[in-house]
This record gives C-alpha cells, structure tokens and sequence, in this order.
C-alpha cells in the first residue's frame, strides 16, 4: 500500500534545488534516488523509500536508515528550518489577518451603533416633520378661516357702504322735499309780513360764518364766494364765469324771495 505524500506550504514545492549531497540517497534497497533536488523530488523519494519499508519487513532497518540520512541531509540543508520559519510567518500573518478582523470586527460595531443613532435620529425627524406638517395644516385651515371672514366682513362693509350710498340719497332727498316746503311756507310768510324760516342747504351744511338772507337786501350784500357758496348748498347750477348779478338773481328765484326793485351789482 502506498503512503499518500506529506501536505506541506506551497513553498516546498518550489523549483530551487536544495543543497545536498548525492550521497545522502544512497541505499541498501536498491532505491534509485530523485531526478533533482528540488523539495518535489526528495519528498517523493522519501515517499517511495516509505513504500519500499511497508512491502518489505525485512528491509525496515536498512528503509529507516536511508530515511535517516535524507531527513540529517535536509536538516543540514535548511529544509526544516524553511518550513518552520515558513510556518512562523504564516502564524504572523495569521496574527495580523486577526488582528485585522477584530479591527474590522470593532468598526462594524461602532457603525452599527452610529447607524442606530442615525435611525433615531431620522425616527426623531420624521416626528418632527410630522409636528410641522400638522401646525402647518392647522395654519392653512386659520388662514382660511381668515379669508372667509374678511370676506364676509368685506361684504358687510360693501352692504354698508351701499346702505350710506342709500342714506345720503335718501338724506338729498330729505333735505330737497325740506328745502322746498321751506321756501313755500317762507312765501307765505312774506305775503303775512311774517318773518321767513331758515332754509338748509341740500348739499352739505351751511358754514355758521356765512352771513343768512331772509330778503333781496341780505343778497345784494353778498360777495361773489358767498354767492357761490349758497347756489352750491342749494344744488342750483350756474357757469363758472357767470356774472355775479346773474348769480345773485338766481338766488334769489331759487328762494322765492319777493323782488323789491334792488340792482344787484
């Protein structure tokens, strides 16, 4: 039965032929020794040299000795002293590669940590958006609760103004049917000799230093301005550039005033 060959580091099967005598193959069994000296070579020897020993009892000293003098001529050739720093250097960097995995080993770890601290950060957040996003809707619906109001208040407030419009229609109205049972119980009053009632503007109130006309006289005393201003308050058209007389005339047609004969200038 044949022995299976040694399992050894790559490096033994290297191609550089070791340093070692011819005459450490030589045997009692009629074993021819390796092609070469290369670490294959004598490892095969040393194999067929172990096949020789297990089929031939007999021969197992003279075997053991030719195993001797192969393994003295290694050991005097480094062979061993190879592999031993060969494996030396293998548990060294068997050493780095674990201290390499602890320290990846150690920063996996810390950035599971940080990833949990980022995922709680970005829980916190979305809880956050969340707030602003509800403030935000609740913000929406006030501004829209304000907007109805201000339209609501925009249409009171038209309402209104519309209900003054009426008012002060309704006021010119008051003050035209006024003005003009006024200036008709006053004519009735100038026929009995009574003295007139004071007649308010249409348009506006009269101003307390405007001087008051009752008769012709009081309105040939007026200054062109307060001519104006009373033709104004009783809503009577006239031109701009009308003459003054013309004005005073018109004043005093408009109030019904009995004509005593005065020129007005």
């Amino acid at each position: 039965m044949s022995a299976s060959p040694r399992n050894l580091p790559e490096e033994e099967h290297s191609s550089s032929e070791l340093e070692i005598s011819d005459t450490a193959f030589e045997n009692d069994l009629n074993i021819q020794g390796p092609p070469n000296k290369k670490r294959r070579s004598i490892l095969e020897y040393e194999n067929t040299v172990v096949e020789s020993i297990s089929s031939a009892g007999e021969r197992v000293g003279s075997g053991f000795k030719a195993l001797i003098k192969v393994e003295k001529a290694k050991s005097s050739a480094g062979f061993n002293r190879s592999i031993l720093a060969e494996l030396q250097k293998m548990n060294g960097t068997m050493g780095k590669m674990q201290g390499s995995l602890d320290t990846l080993t150690t920063n996996y770890n810390t950035l599971d940590k940080k990833v949990d601290k980022l995922n709680a950060s970005h829980n916190t957040l979305n809880k956050k958006v969340d707030k602003l996003n509800a403030s935000h809707s609740t913000l929406n619906k006030k501004v829209d609760n304000l907007n109805a109001s201000h339209s609501t208040l925009n249409k009171k407030v038209d309402t209104l103004t519309a209900d003054v419009g009426t008012l002060k229609n309704d006021m010119v109205d008051v003050k035209s049917l006024m003005f003009y049972v006024r200036v008709a119980e006053n004519a009735r009053r100038f026929e009995r000799n009574e003295r007139p009632l004071p007649v308010p503007f249409i348009r506006g109130e009269k101003d307390p230093l405007l001087p008051d006309v009752e008769d012709e006289n009081d309105i040939q005393r007026l200054n062109t301005t307060q001519v104006k201003s009373y033709l104004d308050g009783y809503d009577i058209a006239y031109r701009a550039e009308e003459e003054r007389r013309h004005l005073k005339s018109k004043l005093r047609k408009a109030l019904r005033l009995p004509h005593l004969g005065v020129e007005y200038d």
